[in-house]
């Protein structure tokens, strides 16, 4: 028996959540196809980081000489196992590649255009009441031992002047002002001063859910194995259960999309990049804002249910099984950044960002047609960029395609 819907989204994660929701407000008949709860994965694991201050990609100027010394430091942000190095190298050259400062530049102008507004798009998303309880706006601070190479301090420093980003240096007595608890070695950081972040992502996942559901729309548990185009605005979406027909699929399926969307010659450079958390309940750390510790990749959110502590960088496969040890890691991080910590139990999750080379998401349709919309490899800033990004499926679904939209295409790899 096969089931007649109009949009179906494929992924109720964040990405595919604001999606639907966004869609559904338009007065859209859509319906999510997900075999877990919404959330479930990447969205309910990662820091809860909404930036709108977000302009510098993963890859600067001097990476190429930080990325031997991470993969050999056991105690570093980036692991791959030697088997699985040679399926990773073509998406790390492309990596690097994409940190010159001309490509920065580039970059950067997309990840603006796209986030600059997240906090006004969450306003329009989730309400101003539910905003008020789960997100804060305190500001989001960078730190680090070492001083930043010289190349990359400039240049970030150059674009956040260009695009109005309001920042401020800290010195060390205005830093225990912010974070009394941190090491003694760390003398100075970087305020963001629009940052901010969601005390839940799951909380915020499930409002998303039930909000769409209100509006009519439905959330079905079904696994996404193929997608075959019939004729224009006629899909067929083979499932794990009966197939689905629809007129219009948005791809929001993560680390999972680029699989799906081989098959009708879309080929996108996706990499699994597996990231872990540590979340310690009742600690003693005095934090009301997101703090990122340069050095060892990792950022740490004070969450509704405990600290979180959230990084790494794991470039293993989807097959590989986690490695919790890293993740108890992290709980030696925090230890070493706020060396007063006490806190109960740690709380160990692991999961898959969809990571584009570029740090820039797709989102576009795959031809003129726009019956399959992508919108997908968020990487690290998936809360950040959801909002954003359901604004731009929405204007694509309408027809209407401004010239800013070509950074994300598909077609840039």
């Amino acid at each position: 028996m096969t089931a007649r819907k109009e949009t179906v989204v494929v992924g109720a994660g964040v990405v595919g959540l604001a999606v639907a929701l966004r869609l559904a407000r338009m007065g859209e008949e859509v319906t999510i196809l997900d075999p877990l709860p919404p959330g479930g994965r990447a969205s309910f694991g990662n820091a809860g980081i909404i930036n709108p201050a977000t302009v510098m990609p993963m890859s600067q100027p001097g990476m190429l000489r930080k990325v031997p010394g991470w993969v050999t430091d056991p105690q570093g942000p980036l692991f791959i196992p030697p088997r699985y190095f040679p399926a990773a190298l073509p998406w790390l050259l492309a990596y690097l590649r994409a940190g010159s400062p001309q490509q920065v530049r580039r970059i950067a102008a997309g990840m603006n255009w796209l986030y600059r507004d997240c906090v006004a798009d969450w306003e329009y998303l989730t309400g101003s009441d539910f905003m008020t309880g789960n997100m804060s706006f305190e500001g989001a601070l960078q730190l680090g031992l070492g001083k930043a190479d010289p190349r990359a301090a400039a240049l970030g420093a150059e674009i956040r002047k260009h695009y109005g980003i309001e920042s401020e240096t800290l010195d060390e007595s205005a830093l225990r002002m912010r974070v009394p608890d941190v090491m003694p070695e760390i003398t100075s950081g970087l305020l963001l001063k629009a940052g901010g972040f969601t005390r839940d992502p799951a909380a915020l996942c499930a409002h998303l859910a039930a909000e769409f559901v209100a509006l009519g729309g439905e959330i079905v548990a079904r696994n996404v194995l193929r997608i075959e185009r019939q004729a224009p605005r006629l899909l067929s979406l083979f499932t794990n259960l009966h197939p689905v027909t629809c007129r219009r699929v948005i791809v929001a399926a993560g680390v999972w999309s680029a699989e799906l969307l081989a098959p009708l010659g879309i080929r996108v450079p996706m990499q699994a990049e597996r990231g872990y958390h540590a979340t310690l309940p009742g600690h003693n750390v005095r934090l009301d804002m997101p703090v990122s510790f340069k050095d060892r990749g990792f950022s740490v959110a004070p969450m509704a249910g405990g600290l979180r502590v959230a990084g790494t960088v794991e470039f293993s496969g989807l097959h590989r099984p986690p490695d919790m040890t890293r993740a108890r890691r992290l709980v030696d991080h925090a230890h070493e950044l706020f060396p007063g910590i006490t806190h109960d139990e740690p709380l160990l999750w692991s999961g898959f960002r969809p990571s584009l080379p570029d740090s820039l998401p797709v989102i576009g349709a795959t031809d003129e047609s726009r019956d399959v919309i992508m919108a997908f490899g968020h990487s690290h800033w998936g809360i950040t960029g959801a909002p954003g990004t359901a604004r731009v499926v929405a204007d694509i679904v309408r027809g209407e395609m401004a010239p800013e939209m070509a950074a994300y295409s598909h077609t840039r790899f």
